[in-house]
Order: structure tokens, then C-alpha cells, then sequence
């Protein structure tokens, strides 16, 4: 049931400072991005998994707040994510 996402948040080990998930400037923040949708281990990736999962909870496309964050997980692995950044960067020029 949907009354149980406290659950699904508490029993997570996700710490991270806010001072690590700060960005920067427009360049920095797109290597931010680039290096998430690479799937390459940050807590920039953590916290991008984490707002995807709830987001994926939230619309119905996953049962739980912990099945949103691992379909979260796959779409990004998957590379489907960068693809689809790509796809926007080629439809800008």
C-alpha cells in the first residue's frame, strides 16, 4: 500500500551531506549530469536515484519507493537516460 513509504525511506542507508551533493558552476554542473547519467558512482548518482525512485513511486510505475530507486537504477544503467540527454542535445543544434 501507499501508506508504507516510510518504510521504504527509513530502512535506507542513504547518507549523504549536503555539502557533497552541492554543484557549481554551468560547466560543473553538466559534467555532473554527464558523469549521473554514466552511471559512475557519486552521491550526485545516489541522490539522482533516490528523486527518480520517488518520482517513479509517486506516478505508479513502481510499487514501492525502494522498486522506484532500482528502476531508477536500470533506466540509468541501461544508458537510456544519456540517450535520451543526447537525443535533446542533437534536437537543440
Amino acid at each position: 500500500s501507499r501508506s508504507d513509504w516510510s518504510s521504504d525511506v527509513c530502512s535506507s542507508d542513504l547518507r549523504i551531506a549536503i555539502e557533497d551533493i552541492r554543484g557549481g558552476n554551468a560547466h560543473e554542473n553538466a559534467a555532473i549530469l554527464v558523469s549521473v547519467l554514466n552511471n559512475e558512482p557519486s552521491p550526485f548518482l545516489e541522490t539522482t536515484v533516490l528523486n527518480a525512485g520517488l518520482g517513479f513511486y509517486a506516478n505508479g510505475k513502481a510499487d514501492s519507493i525502494k522498486d522506484g530507486v532500482e528502476l531508477a537504477r536500470q533506466v540509468i544503467a541501461s544508458g537510456k537516460a544519456l540517450e535520451k540527454l543526447r537525443l535533446l542535445q542533437e534536437y537543440q543544434r
